[in-house]
């Protein structure tokens, strides 16, 4: 019974209310650049692990220094598209509310009450 009550507790009081990730202006690719840049570290784990401590130190700095060159040069290139995607799902996303509003007969008004409704509740 202790067990179940601890485990029930526990859910409780360490929900995370707030990620960066859902913050005002941020994006949703926290965890992403990790990903890929363990990914791209990892091809090399073969020839690595019969490398000295020094020369495994060497290797992996050389990689993270290609790593962020590689990124740098697409830099430009990569923005450009999240931006452009982005602008694509906010206009869809806004076509969405505006259809929703529309079927349920919602004005700004009541909109803007739900949202600082959720704000309060997850404060």
């Amino acid at each position: 019974m202790n067990v179940l009550m601890f485990s029930v507790f526990s859910l409780y009081f360490n929900q995370v209310k707030w990620s960066g990730a859902y913050q005002e202006g941020a994006g949703l690719t926290l965890g992403e650049e990790v990903e890929q840049c363990n990914a791209f570290l990892s091809r090399i784990a073969v020839t690595t692990k019969h490398m000295s401590k020094a020369g495994r130190t060497d290797m992996l700095t050389l990689l993270a220094m290609r790593w962020n060159q590689q990124k740098f040069d697409n830099l430009v290139t990569s923005l450009s598209h999240r931006y452009h995607k982005t602008i694509q799902s906010l206009q869809s996303k806004q076509q969405n509310v505006e259809s929703m509003k529309a079927q349920l007969a919602v004005t700004e008004s009541h909109l803007e009450d739900w949202v600082s409704d959720v704000k309060e509740w997850a404060e």
